[in-house]
Order: C-alpha cells, then sequence, then structure tokens
C-alpha cells in the first residue's frame, strides 16, 4: 500500500508540474503571467532594464491574440556560436493572451547587417545560419518540415548572383511548436524569426 500510495503523489507531482506550462527559450513557460515574465527575465539579464509593455498589433501572433498585452526587450544581443565578435540585434516579443497568460514567444532579427559591406555582411549571414543549423537540431532533433534553401552555401550566393533565399524549419516537440525563418537576398540576412508557441490546449 505505501508502494501504491508513494507512486501516486509521485504522479500526481508530474501531473502538477505539466500543467504548469510547457517550458520554452530560455527556461521561460508558457501560462506565465506578465509579472513572472518581468521578474524571471530580469534574473537573466539584470544589467538590463525591465521589458517594455505593449499591444499585440494587427499581424503578429494568432488573430485572437490581436490587442493582448506584449512585452518586448528591442535591445537583445545574441552571438552566434563559433563566431569571436559577431553579435546580432534581436527583438524579443512575449505575447500574452487576454486572460494574462504567455501563449508566443518571438525572437526577431532584422537586417542586422544593413551597415556591413558585402564581403563581410555575406560572412556574418553564413556564419549565422551555420550556427542555426547546428543548434536548433541539437536542442530539438530532426525538423519535423523543412522548405528552401536551408543548407545555404558561399557558393550558391556567388554562382547565384541577384537571387533571395529563404528557409523554413518547423519542429513539433513536447507539446509545443518551433519555427524558424530566414530570408538572405543579396548577400545579406533580411531576416530571421524563430517563433515559440505551444501546441493547442498547452497553455
Amino acid at each position: 500500500m505505501l508502494a501504491i500510495m508513494r507512486t501516486l503523489i509521485l504522479t500526481l507531482a508530474i501531473s502538477s508540474a505539466a500543467l504548469s506550462g510547457q517550458e520554452t527559450w530560455n527556461g521561460f513557460h508558457f501560462g506565465m503571467t506578465q509579472s513572472d515574465v518581468q521578474k524571471m527575465y530580469s534574473g537573466l539579464h539584470p544589467a538590463q532594464d525591465a521589458l517594455q509593455v505593449s499591444t499585440v498589433p494587427d499581424g503578429i501572433g494568432e488573430p485572437s491574440l490581436t490587442g493582448a498585452p506584449m512585452l518586448l526587450d528591442i535591445n537583445m544581443r545574441w552571438k552566434p556560436r563559433g563566431t569571436r565578435d559577431l553579435e546580432v540585434s534581436e527583438v524579443v516579443s512575449f505575447l500574452f493572451d487576454k486572460n494574462d497568460k504567455l501563449s508566443a514567444i518571438y525572437v526577431v532579427a532584422k537586417d542586422p547587417f544593413a551597415q556591413t559591406s558585402d564581403p563581410e555582411a555575406t560572412g556574418s549571414t553564413l556564419a549565422v545560419i551555420r550556427s542555426l543549423n547546428e543548434s536548433l537540431p541539437e536542442q530539438y532533433g530532426r525538423p519535423t518540415t523543412e522548405r528552401g534553401d536551408c543548407n545555404l552555401t558561399a557558393a550558391m550566393i556567388v554562382y547565384n548572383q541577384g537571387k533571395a533565399f529563404s528557409c523554413e524549419r518547423m519542429w513539433k516537440i513536447e507539446r509545443q511548436v518551433v519555427t524558424m525563418t530566414w530570408r538572405v537576398s543579396s548577400g545579406h540576412l533580411n531576416t530571421l524569426m524563430v517563433a515559440y508557441k505551444p501546441t493547442p490546449k498547452e497553455i
């Protein structure tokens, strides 16, 4: 009987942890409140200011989230793996539903190398793509779906002058969906986005 009770307690503990929200980017959990996210983000980035408070604009996330609360860090800096001095400016957006529950996270970079000369920008662009091609599959496994030029090389850019390249990879893992998309033209990274969303009924 004691063994049965221990098993039951352990099962309830695991169920309770699952109900607290699926862990996602940087250890955040879907279902956290704005206050929870602010506190955790301050702990991860003590030197930065508090996240900016805004609302979800039309066209970002699910239509049902339009006008709902959103927290932003517009000064996020990411250092791609395998690089020494390269940093990428990103915007991190935490989207909440109308019940104040975290329901999506977007990490976005737009034209991060716009002020860089072409050869250097191309090298930086390929370094970012190489880093993503290594780190995301290590974390989430083989993509569930993949479309485009995800294994872009310098030769592809050199021999296809003027062509725009793009990639979309999606992982369905652990009750969440992770989507990475990027677009490159003239050897420059135009946009990069990694989106984290729970599968239905997981918030």
